[in-house]
């Protein structure tokens, strides 16, 4: 029995160090899940500066004229009757670079 003690401990440990190590939760799924935690907070931080940007558009539009009709504008394609409009014919060494 005296022998029998320690080589029951000592398993008990290593299943026990095992588990630590490689199990579901253990040190190697907290360093993977610590490493996604940093990839979403990034993400996260990015996207609230695409709110912050698309916030501050809003206002602008809302309450600035001249912004609005710059959107509307460069969305549709418009032109003031004092606008005067420069067409450059595409040459084919420009399609290639655009593309």
């Amino acid at each position: 029995m005296r022998r029998i003690t320690p080589v029951i401990l000592t398993l008990f440990a290593g299943v026990v160090l095992f588990l630590t190590v490689f199990g579901n939760y253990g040190l190697i799924q907290l360093r993977q899940v610590k490493e996604e935690t940093r990839a979403l907070q990034a993400t996260n931080e990015q996207i609230q500066q695409e709110i912050l940007e698309k916030e501050r558009d809003i206002a602008a539009v809302k309450h600035d004229p001249f912004t609005l009709e710059q959107k509307a504008r460069e969305s549709l394609g418009l032109a003031r009757s004092s606008d005067i409009i420069y067409l450059f014919p595409e040459t084919e060494d420009a399609s290639r670079s655009v593309k």
